[in-house]
């Protein structure tokens, strides 16, 4: 069973170039906010998520009718616990190397939407940025 809870909302605005008609870059800031507190049954993230930013670059390389390989690099900063059952935390960077497949498709003139599936292979099973080292990902594209 899928569940949405927390509900978690990352604000990534970026800035792409298109090499050419199949291959893109693109570097962006991302902001995370989370609406809704972590069901009583669920292990949330380590650390506080109540203030995390950073920053990542990544490339889409489109093979077949709006498909497209997916890779990504990121940085991540948020606050983890280092003094258990006292509220002592420290900031510290984290980086994910991501890999993936996505869909994008057209909403209308203007917005093109897109999902991606990702795995994140220097995913950190103590002091986590994600829930799990897979991450999905939706979003919309002003051309």
């Amino acid at each position: 069973m899928v569940s949405i809870e927390p509900l978690i909302i990352d604000i990534s605005p970026v800035v792409g170039y298109k090499i050419d008609k199949r291959f893109r870059v693109a570097v962006g800031a991302t902001y995370r906010a989370r609406l809704t507190e972590y069901p009583s049954n669920a292990t949330p993230p380590t650390g506080k998520d109540d203030l995390t930013y950073g920053y990542r670059t990544f490339t889409d390389y489109t093979f077949w009718k709006g498909f497209y390989a997916h890779g990504e690099y990121e940085r991540m900063s948020k606050e983890f616990e280092i003094a258990p059952k006292i509220d002592q935390y420290e900031r510290k960077w984290k980086e994910a190397a991501m890999v993936g497949v996505g869909r994008s498709y057209t909403i209308n003139n203007k917005i093109k939407g897109g999902v991606v599936l990702m795995y994140n292979f220097l995913h950190n099973t103590t002091e986590k940025v994600y829930t799990s080292p897979w991450v999905f990902r939706f979003g919309f594209e002003l051309k």
